[in-house]
């Protein structure tokens, strides 16, 4: 009997892919979470056969669940799930791993399982999923939706993001300002929260240029060539910052 990890943040998704892998093998044992933390107690309290694994969710997104996984010692297999993110679709291509394209549908999905089915563990190693994380970083662009149109930008060239009701104000290393319609949860969803830090619940910043901490006046000061900004921070997240460093 085979075991079968779904991690999606959307219920609806996990449900779709519940019903359809049922189909396909109606003796499976299917486990869900909404997101990566939770995947990855399951993980290890399972172990399951298979990672359907979202690409895109809030926090943490799909390859960092790869990522912590490998670096726990294990040895995934995963069939990666998104709906259009094309640098992610091009990386799993190149990397010979298998994806299904959101809203999933039963042919695909048995073609998909038909095809692992023929795939040695081996040829899933780790060496393969190290060569698609840093595909994934060395590719990766963020769209952002302007009042205009949309912008794509590099998020390592982002120094922070404020929210400013139900848009967001990017501010770039080079001094440009771009104000998107998302929300900053929105924006936080494509980030990579190993470099980008949520200081309060309105600003996310760039650890890459964190300059400095004022505990007692609860600001940090972010800088990038001629450019620096003093930003509010929140009194719990001070003691964070002091251990991320």
């Amino acid at each position: 009997m085979s075991t079968y990890l779904l991690v999606d943040d959307e219920s609806r998704g996990r449900e779709l892919l519940s019903i359809l892998l049922k189909r396909i093998n109606p003796d499976c044992t299917i486990i869900t979470a909404p997101g990566v933390d939770e995947a990855i107690k399951l993980y290890f309290d399972h172990n399951p056969a298979l990672v359907f694994l979202d690409v895109e969710m809030p926090k943490k997104n799909g390859f960092e669940f790869v990522h912590e996984l490998i670096h726990l010692g294990k040895s995934p297999r995963i069939v990666f799930v998104t709906a259009f993110n094309q640098y992610a679709i091009e990386a799993i291509k190149a990397s010979a791993l298998d994806y299904l394209l959101k809203p999933v549908n039963e042919e695909d999905l048995r073609i998909c399982m038909n095809r692992i089915i023929g795939i040695r563990k081996e040829e899933v190693e780790n060496q393969k999923m190290m060569e698609l994380l840093t595909k994934i970083k060395m590719n990766h662009r963020l769209k952002i939706n302007t009042r205009t149109g949309f912008e794509v930008i590099n998020p390592k060239e982002i120094l922070y993001c404020k929210a400013d009701g139900n848009y967001t104000d990017i501010c770039m290393i080079d001094g440009k300002k771009i104000t998107t319609s998302n929300t900053l949860g929105l924006v936080e969803k494509g980030l990579t929260m190993d470099e980008f830090y949520r200081i309060s619940r309105s600003v996310i910043i760039n650890l890459n240029y964190l300059k400095s901490v004022d505990r007692k006046e609860r600001f940090c000061e972010i800088e990038y060539g001629e450019f620096s900004y003093q930003l509010p921070l929140s009194l719990t997240r001070i003691q964070d910052l002091s251990n991320i460093f």
